[in-house]
């Protein structure tokens, strides 16, 4: 693919070809103090990082692929002067961690001027993988890579593997692996990444086997993240394969997403580097296998001791049995748990699996204090549908929650024994068939027993969705006293919502009981008497927000027909609970809007239909929280 244009005609680094500051009269930038400068690059460096150029792993969504210049990033303040050029190269403890994702001559060099600084050292894919993403890279790009990067960054790595802060290395061969881990103790380690990413039945690339490594013992004391492919040749006992001894680690994940096991034997190492890392404080396993996993078989009868833990991780399928090694951690608290079916499981299966996840949500509603509840039908770009529901507590994770992206953010990070459960309907295998209010029907005797008192809707929706959601809230969630309205998507749109958060106001029309008479204005007469039949009859509070949208959104036709319709859908269901005889109480809007974009038409019906919630009696009281961000701001 020809080799990388020289650095030295895209950034003269280290070179003689920039500015002179000391010539003539020095100007007010080279007249700042050391301390002074190395903060400029410390903030530059945070704001405008260095980004990879050998393979799109920190491509960001809407936005194309980097330029040369932007993947340099913040190191382009080398080129102002000769006095920055001497303050940065003598900063290596700023850049030493990007040396990999440098061009060559700038990084051999750095390597040389970073003396005993930790390195993160990222490999890319092998070439089965890499070439559909080097395809895509090259033709975003005007520049190209040597067809021996890969062997390149390898090179270094080994040379260097004294020095590893973070190791992202997939797809290694066995000679890989033992030139790189020869020393056996790695102290300065502390994240590693090793994946497979051969696919099943390609000779070109296996996977080495464990034969091929031969006995390696690899001490990495202080190693807190580990991400391992289930299918690398990990020793088993004595037995030859890679060895790890990782008593350090906090969060591990095992993986099958670029490589699945085919066979149980494979996942025999799992155990015991479980065992071997007290302080364990997240698990996440992703195993969607095609055979049968006996947890008991593998992990004997003794659980494993993880005082520590509080967030466990499953995504699988049924012969996974990941029900099973829930039941074998033992922990000072219940931890949270978040389940999540392989997307390639048929009708059954599917909700079977959520049958069975569906037992620990249960569990942890009776065991725990989980007040709030969320609940979607969702989407996946993947051609899957998508089915969650989600139980925390509101005092771990705070109102109000503007979009989703924040409230998964706040429930990940925040909450102690949360628990959720998402199914992945394939639309290969099921068709335009909506299952996901059969799964509700699945979960409704299971989580009869809560104290949930508040309940999280979006605006996705089917028509089988409208009608089996109210379904549930009869049954198991009459006591919520609080409902929140929330954006699927986050605020630069990465989901494709057709509608605003407050149509998730249509889930509490009882479908099976009749309409009621409703004629719009404050003079209707007295509501009737309110019946079981009908959704929430405890509902006293509704807060939705109200969040400004990109101009991307091709559906969008103006900002003011969003406006309207969000309101119309909020009118449309307030109207609604008042004529049922189930009057809102209070209504709170939250969330940003960005100020220019809010035209005098847009606070005419804002005005307008905000004196119409009291004037026809809809609620009680607005509490009206919105902010109104500046031009040019993140809304």
């Amino acid at each position: 693919m020809g080799s990388c244009i020289s650095s030295q005609r895209q950034l003269d680094l280290y070179g003689d070809r920039t500015s002179d500051g000391t010539s003539g009269e020095a100007g007010p930038i080279s007249r700042l103090p050391d301390d002074v400068l190395y903060m400029i690059f410390t903030h530059a460096a945070q704001a405008e990082p260095v980004r990879g150029i050998h393979d799109l792993s920190q491509h960001i969504a809407l936005i194309d692929n980097p330029s040369y210049s932007e993947c340099i990033g913040w190191m382009r303040l080398s080129a102002v002067c000769r006095r920055w050029r001497a303050v940065l190269v003598s900063s290596a403890q700023l850049w030493a961690d990007v040396v990999f994702q440098l061009p060559p001559e700038i990084a051999s060099l750095a390597l040389t001027r970073s003396a005993k600084a930790p390195l993160d050292m990222h490999i890319p894919f092998g070439e089965n993988f890499q070439t559909t993403l080097r395809n895509n890279l090259v033709s975003s790009k005007n520049w190209g890579l040597p067809h021996t990067h890969r062997t390149r960054l390898l090179s270094l790595a080994i040379a260097q593997a004294s020095r590893m802060r973070k190791l992202n290395a997939p797809d290694l061969t066995a000679e890989n692996y033992r030139r790189l881990f020869s020393r056996g103790r790695f102290d300065g380690l502390r994240v590693l990444v090793l994946r497979c990413s051969y696919y099943d039945g390609d000779s070109d690339a296996p996977i080495p086997t464990r034969e091929d490594v031969g006995r390696l013992s690899i001490s990495a004391p202080n190693v807190y993240r580990a991400y391992l492919s289930a299918a690398l040749p990990i020793a088993q006992g004595d037995g030859p394969g890679l060895a790890f001894l990782l008593p350090g680690l906090r969060d591990l994940t095992v993986s099958t997403t670029l490589s699945r096991p085919k066979s149980v034997n494979q996942l025999r190492w799992i155990p015991p580097l479980i065992r071997g890392a007290p302080g364990l404080q997240r698990l996440k396993m992703h195993l969607p296998v095609d055979f049968f996993v006996d947890w008991k078989e593998l992990c004997g009868d003794e659980n494993f001791n993880l005082p520590a833990l509080h967030a466990v991780e499953l995504n699988g399928s049924l012969n996974a049995h990941l029900d099973d090694l829930v039941h074998k951690l033992s922990t000072s608290s219940p931890p949270s748990v978040f389940s999540s079916s392989s997307g390639d499981m048929d009708s059954a299966n599917i909700l079977e699996f959520v049958r069975v996840y569906g037992e620990i949500v249960a569990r942890s509603l009776r065991t725990h204090p989980l007040d709030t509840m969320y609940i979607s039908r969702g989407t996946r770009k993947d051609f899957h549908a998508a089915f969650s529901l989600t139980a925390f507590s509101s005092k771990e994770v705070r109102a109000p929650y503007h979009n989703l992206e924040e409230l998964t953010k706040g429930i990940y990070s925040r909450a102690h024994h949360a628990a959720r459960i998402s199914a992945f309907f394939s639309l290969l295998n099921m068709g335009d068939e909506d299952r996901a209010g059969d799964a509700l029907g699945v979960l409704a005797p299971l989580l009869a027993k809560n104290s949930v008192r508040h309940l999280i809707l979006d605006e996705l929706s089917t028509a089988q969705w409208e009608t089996a959601v109210p379904g549930l809230l009869r049954t198991c969630l009459s006591k919520v006293t609080t409902l929140h309205c929330v954006d699927s998507c986050d605020p630069v749109g990465k989901q494709l919502d057709m509608y605003p958060c407050t149509a998730a106001l249509r889930r509490l029309k009882a479908t099976d009981v009749p309409e009621v008479e409703r004629d719009g204005s404050p003079k209707g007469e007295t509501p009737p008497t309110p019946r079981p039949e009908y959704p929430l009859p405890a509902l006293k509070t509704v807060v939705v927000s109200m969040m400004s949208k990109p101009a991307e959104k091709y559906w969008t036709i103006k900002a003011y027909a969003d406006v309207r319709e969000w309101w119309d859908e909020l009118v449309k269901g307030l109207t609604y609970r008042r004529d049922i005889g189930l009057r809102v109480r209070t209504l709170r809007i939250v969330g940003a809007l960005v100020q220019e974009k809010w035209n005098s038409r847009m606070a005419k019906v804002d005005a307008k239909m905000l004196g119409r919630m009291t004037e026809y009696k809809l609620v009680d009281e607005v509490i009206d929280e919105r902010t109104f961000n500046p031009p040019n701001s993140e809304s």
